[in-house]
């Protein structure tokens, strides 16, 4: 996936910018979940994800990282955080 990632920000930025966003994007369950632990740990909230390929597959490719076990044994999984956390939900989909 970070092929798709490439082009998709060099698409969107442009060469003058594709270093910087490409530095915080995440293109596997376990970067997924690196980042959202940390985010969390820092007491941030709310979290957006953005695909950067095209299809309503990528909403299953996310569902499925986010079940993935956190980075370490004794550390929760971005799951685990989701279900926990104080989230706003609708029909059992976070906002």
């Amino acid at each position: 996936m970070p092929d798709v990632a490439d082009r998709y920000i060099h698409d969107s930025y442009g060469p003058d910018y594709f270093g910087l966003a490409r530095a915080d994007t995440v293109t596997d369950a376990g970067q997924i979940n690196e980042e959202v632990l940390r985010l969390s740990a820092a007491g941030c909230r709310d979290v957006l994800l953005f695909p950067c390929a095209v299809g309503l597959d990528q909403v299953g490719l996310l569902a499925e990282a986010i079940h993935t076990t956190g980075p370490a044994s004794d550390t929760p999984s971005t799951h685990e955080l989701i279900k926990k956390g104080p989230w706003q939900w609708n029909s059992g989909s976070v906002w």
